[in-house]
């Protein structure tokens, strides 16, 4: 049996229904209108335990992704509303969609000492987007920071965006400076 069949097989065995772009990725994958490879497939077989483990919040994706495709323009031609393509979605859904309780210290107003405390939130804070040259990283790094700021609601969140010279930094901070120049959106009001 070739790979391709194999972690179809393998995929066949969960259900993603929870997950509306998940579940519409693995259909198309299934149905062979889309070939992906083995690291996808690995990626997305980790998605079950996940789904065990933890509670999922289609909303709180939701929430998100219609904040970029509403409020964030997209940084270059016609600074139309940026559209996610399905699989930006499929790398955001579980990011922004598991939550559960872990121990995090926060500090105690009336003492000023840390507590450690179980607190209910977001399972995973960090994400490598790793996407080759002319791809969309600085754009879709800046619509996930301004989101990650405006929408998150974590006190003292940090957005941090990596680039290999300064430069390249400096066009991320550019791209999120046009992104909320956009006419009629809530973000102008930033600008």
């Amino acid at each position: 049996m070739d790979l391709q069949k194999k972690k179809k097989k393998e995929l066949r065995k969960h259900d993603f229904s929870k997950m509306k772009y998940t579940s519409e990725y693995v259909r198309l994958i299934l149905e062979d209108k889309l070939v992906v490879c083995e690291s996808v497939y690995k990626a997305l077989l980790r998605i079950p335990e996940y789904l065990e483990k933890f509670e999922f919040k289609q909303d709180k994706v939701d929430n998100k992704i219609n904040f970029i495709e509403i409020e964030i323009a997209q940084t270059k031609g016609s600074f139309a509303p940026l559209k996610l393509a399905l699989v930006q979605k499929v790398w955001l859904e579980p990011v922004w969609g598991f939550y559960g309780y872990r121990e995090q210290e926060i500090v105690n107003p009336e003492t000023m000492e840390f507590e450690k405390k179980n607190v209910y939130a977001r399972v995973i804070h960090e994400v490598p987007i790793i996407m080759g040259r002319g791809n969309g990283k600085t754009t879709l790094g800046s619509a996930i920071a301004i989101t990650g700021l405006m929408v998150d609601n974590e006190y003292g969140a940090d957005v941090q965006i990596l680039a290999n010279v300064k430069s390249q930094s400096n066009i991320a901070f550019e791209a999120v400076k046009t992104m909320i120049g956009r006419k009629g959106t809530k973000l102008k009001k930033l600008n």
